[in-house]
């Protein structure tokens, strides 16, 4: 699932309202610039949406990666990759059917938040974020209480680099 986090240095990102922005890093912190207008990309939601209630004239609808050294210079987003596009599904890595949402909304009606698979296959929840580690996930809190059939949510692998965050993927467009 894409989220600020995944923002560039240089992406255009293009807002609901039509308003085409520049991301630039300025004191370690992301900003979207344009010819008249500026926001602190901090200000968003991890899910690329404004604090208010969605729909919002400020969510961020796509975001185009440039390929090439001359993208960067373009004067507008046409050249380069859509790596994000909230209408069209780009950047919903994660795609589950019903029965697996149903799965998800159970965990987090638990409590559970996070899920991350193992070097060895094994399918762990946890309440807070665990980091990686050689061949394992771990938190300080040592609240990993369940472990899930391996066999379940094969979209969730060893290779991810973050663990799965079930609450950002339901408020995201990717669970609808």
């Amino acid at each position: 699932m894409f989220t600020k986090s995944d923002v560039k240095e240089s992406d255009w990102v293009v807002l609901r309202n039509g308003k085409v922005f520049r991301a630039l890093k300025l004191n370690d912190e992301f900003v979207l610039v344009s010819e008249d207008d500026w926001y602190l990309l901090e200000s968003y939601r991890d899910t690329l949406l404004w604090p208010a209630s969605p729909p919002h004239k400020l969510d961020i609808m796509k975001i185009i990666r440039p390929t090439k050294v001359t993208d960067l210079f373009a004067s507008c987003y046409q050249y380069g990759k859509t790596v994000f596009d909230r209408d069209k599904g780009i950047g919903c890595d994660k795609q589950f059917s019903k029965e697996a949402q149903n799965h998800l909304k159970s965990l987090l009606a638990f409590g559970f938040r996070f899920i991350a698979r193992e070097y060895s296959g094994s399918l762990l929840v946890f309440k807070s974020k665990p980091t990686r580690t050689d061949i394992s996930w771990c938190n300080d809190w040592g609240d990993c209480l369940l472990t899930l059939p391996s066999d379940l949510f094969p979209q969730i692998m060893w290779k991810d680099e973050e663990p799965f965050d079930i609450k950002a993927y339901f408020e995201s467009e990717c669970a609808k």
